[in-house]
C-alpha cells in the first residue's frame, strides 16, 4: 500500500475517532494493511482497532505469552509488573495474577 493511501486512509478514520492520535491510526491502517494484530495499552485505540475488526492484544497477553514461550520466567514477569506497578501503569492487576498463576501451574 502505498505512502498516499495509508496518510488518505489515516485521515478518514481521524474524523471517525477523535481520541487516537495520528500516530497512533498510523499503527492501526499499518496493522490492517498488513493483516497482523495491533499491540497496544491505549483504551482509545483498541476500542477504533476493535472497530476496525483489526485484531489487538495488549500488556497482559504480551506477557503472558512470553512467559508461556519461555522468553521470560512467570518471576520476571512478576517483577516486570511490580515496576509497571509502582510506575503508576494502570492494569487489571488481580487479571494479571491470575493469568501468571495458571502459567505457574503449566510449570
Amino acid at each position: 500500500m502505498s505512502l498516499l493511501i495509508l496518510v488518505a486512509i489515516v485521515e478518514v478514520l481521524s474524523q471517525r475517532y477523535r481520541r487516537p492520535s495520528r500516530n497512533d491510526l498510523f499503527a492501526l491502517v499499518l496493522a490492517a494493511s498488513e493483516a497482523c494484530p495491533l499491540l497496544t495499552g491505549d483504551r482509545d485505540l483498541r476500542a477504533a482497532a476493535e472497530s476496525e475488526g483489526v485484531d489487538v492484544f495488549g500488556t497482559l497477553w504480551l506477557v503472558t505469552e512470553m512467559v508461556r514461550t519461555q522468553k521470560i520466567s512467570a518471576h520476571v514477569a512478576r517483577a516486570a509488573y511490580q515496576r509497571m506497578r509502582d510506575s503508576g501503569r494502570r492494569l487489571p492487576w488481580d487479571e494479571a495474577e491470575r493469568l501468571l498463576a495458571g502459567l505457574d501451574e503449566l510449570a
